[in-house]
């Protein structure tokens, strides 16, 4: 059990770091100022469906 959680883990590693990756990005503009926070949520939103979009056309028929 705890080997297949693993396997489906390391399967998605690579998008569980990038998207922790714009956490702490967006995290570090609001640490500067609100509006910077702002606007880096709004990038971060536009990088998350851009990267959504791609994997779910190479998963597609």
């Amino acid at each position: 059990m705890v080997i297949i959680i693993l396997k489906l883990i390391w399967k998605a590693i690579d998008v569980i770091f990038y998207v922790a990756a714009i956490v702490f990005f967006v995290w570090g503009f609001f640490r500067l100022n609100a509006t910077a926070g702002i606007f880096a949520t709004g990038f971060a939103f536009i990088v998350l469906g851009l990267l959504s979009e791609a994997v779910a056309g190479k998963g597609g028929d």
